[in-house]
């Protein structure tokens, strides 16, 4: 095949033109060791500048490493309290931030961060409230001796800021032994938890219940307090709760139950590395004319990630529900076992 040498040549210095143009406009970070960096900058936060670069995708480069910083537009620059709008450059002190209204001389070791128009700043970053979401669904069945058959599902949706969180959830719960109905709960609810100090919070929270299987038309629980946040950390979220609880209860054959009573709750979750998480929920609700007369229910899970992501786990779990003062022809225990799929995205 004949190639044209002039038509390559001017591919080739079409092609150097564009690179060299892309480096001129190109922000730059120079290190302490003399190295030269050259890229856009997304952001400089918490010790660390990003930096995307046409060479090597987007990199990390520490802030204590980087001693001049050139920008070839304008920029939000915060030292403290001050927060200016514009192109950086180079000067004695170490940075010069030329805005419309101002210039600030400062080092680039006292930038607190940098980041650019149309992009939110670390403090509206950190206000912010995001939604997350998981959904399960998990089967159990048996043949031979014993026929059973049995369907869990359940939905989470949360949205947490940087001092509360609101969470709707709901489950289903279908079984059957032999043809006979076990259990067909439904359930959902709604719980939100402020915090007002570092420690402590208030909260208020609402559960809808319905049982064929029991008899039960509704059960709906009602309850409020302050909650104690022991332990809050990425890894470890211990929370204790302490309030009022009401509890009303309609049955099939026309009996009500009204029990205002105490609201004793504990909330656990440990993250053990890579390998899971186990989570904790345990209720406590006696009533107030008679604390033998209450319910207890409690939840131990352990989720595993499937795969290298996070977003499929498998979830393996045992919850545990007591009334003391169960309805004639009922257990006051009921303990489930269970398997479950979940997937989880925001």
């Amino acid at each position: 095949m004949n190639q044209n040498p002039t038509r390559n040549f001017a591919a080739a210095m079409l092609l150097l033109t564009g690179l060299a143009a892309s480096f001129v406009q190109a922000d730059t970070l120079k290190l302490t060791d003399g190295s030269v960096l050259k890229g856009q900058i997304d952001r400089i936060e918490g010790g660390s500048i990003t930096l995307n670069t046409a060479y090597a995708g987007i990199i990390t480069v520490k802030q204590a490493q980087v001693e001049e910083v050139i920008t070839t537009e304008p920029v939000f620059v915060q030292t403290g309290q001050t927060t200016v709008f514009g192109t950086v450059s180079t000067s004695i002190e170490g940075l010069k931030v030329e805005a419309e209204e101002a210039t600030l001389n400062t080092e680039v070791a006292k930038v607190d961060a940098v980041w650019r128009s149309g992009d939110q700043s670390p403090q509206e970053i950190a206000m912010a409230r995001t939604w997350s979401y998981n959904a399960g669904l998990g089967m159990t069945g048996a043949s031979g001796n014993t026929d059973r058959f049995g369907v869990l599902a359940n939905f989470r949706a949360s949205l947490k800021g940087p001092d509360d969180r609101l969470t709707f959830y709901g489950s289903y719960d279908r079984s059957a032994n032999d043809g006979d109905l076990t259990a067909n709960e439904i359930k959902g609810g709604v719980d939100y938890d402020r915090k007002f100090s570092k420690k402590f919070s208030w909260y208020v929270r609402t559960e809808l219940e319905s049982d064929e299987a029991e008899n039960l038309d509704l059960r709906s629980t009602a309850g409020g307090g302050v909650g104690y946040h022991w332990k809050d950390t990425d890894a470890w979220q211990l929370q204790l709760r302490g309030g009022l609880a009401y509890r009303y209860e309609s049955f099939k054959d026309g009996s009500t139950n009204d029990v205002p009573g105490l609201d004793l709750v504990l909330l656990n979750s440990y993250t053990f590395g890579k390998v899971g998480t186990m989570k904790n929920v345990i209720t406590y609700n006696p009533a107030f004319e008679d604390f033998g007369n209450y319910r207890l229910f409690q939840e131990t899970t352990f989720e595993m990630p499937i795969g290298s992501g996070n977003q499929w786990k498998l979830q393996i779990g045992e919850a545990t529900d007591y009334n003391s003062r169960p309805n004639p022809g009922f257990e006051s225990l009921d303990i489930t076992y269970f398997t479950r799929f979940l997937l989880e995205w925001k």
